[in-house]
């Protein structure tokens, strides 16, 4: 990992990384690989490369504890403090933070609560969404952000949930690219479709969490993670990011067996 591209790469992760050791802990799985855990034994959160926490514990950054897990060493926090202090800004749009898009547009993804989920593993180790589901995230929150529509929301208590109205603007207000990016989140909104579409717009093009949301909507508590991870397969076909083929349902396989049994009269 000696070239500038791999060194930009250990610092982005750690930017990443690193500050969730305040509290939790990385400890080493099955696979070989590092997840972060809030306590021993506890639901792992994230996961990080062997070769990468190796190259943190390399500069410093992190330490072997004698349980064998590695937290946040004096090193890390220093290099944290010194990044931050140097360039907020800069310092979140080289880790990643913040992605540019081009035309004086950015998004702040580490601040965004899609984002927690995107680095959520299950005990398995496996990615709470998928990377057809992540994609296609990305791409409504780049469309919304895109047709500046975010300096265009009011707030009107009487208005959609969570209090977000859209202010109406026609093509001539808008240039051409942000009146073709307003078209494309619309229609992706509504080929989720109702419920579904509400809630991508809420926590993927709003930012909102999903404790607001399912309030805003009266949902059960914790409902809002399956619900979303629907929403976006939906959303995942309509951009061709995913095919929508599954296997046959048990009521299409019930069905089946019975077109093709013989005629009981027969």
């Amino acid at each position: 990992m000696g070239s500038l591209a791999a060194e930009r790469e250990i610092e982005r992760e750690g930017a990443r990384v690193l500050r969730h050791l305040a509290k939790g802990r990385l400890e080493r799985r099955r696979s070989g690989d590092y997840a972060l855990a809030a306590r021993a034994g506890g639901k792992a959160r994230l996961s990080v490369a062997a070769d990468l926490v190796a190259a943190f514990e390399a500069r410093g950054w992190i330490g072997r504890e004698p349980d064998g897990r590695y937290g946040l060493a004096a090193g890390g926090e220093a290099w944290m403090r010194r990044a931050r202090a140097a360039a907020p800004d800069a310092f979140r749009r080289q880790h990643g933070a913040i992605e540019d898009l081009g035309a004086g547009l950015a998004i702040d993804r580490a601040a965004a609560p899609l984002d927690a989920l995107k680095r959520l593993a299950g005990p398995d180790g496996r990615s709470f969404l998928t990377p057809e589901q992540a994609a296609a995230a990305d791409r409504l929150a780049e469309d919304f952000e895109r047709a500046h529509l975010r300096p265009r929301l009011t707030r009107d208590p009487g208005a959609l949930p969570g209090g977000a109205v859209w202010v109406t603007n026609t093509a001539d207000r808008l240039g051409a690219g942000a009146y073709d990016a307003r078209r494309r989140c619309l229609a992706a909104l509504d080929a989720a479709g109702p419920g579904l579409g509400d809630l991508l717009f809420d926590v993927v093009c709003l930012g909102r969490g999903l404790g607001e949301a399912e309030r805003g909507f009266g949902w059960p508590q914790r409902s809002a993670k399956a619900i979303l991870r629907l929403g976006l397969d939906r959303l995942a076909v309509h951009y061709g990011l995913a095919s929508g083929r599954r296997p046959p349902g048990r009521i299409e396989v019930w069905r089946s067996a019975l077109d093709s049994a013989p005629d009981a009269a027969a």
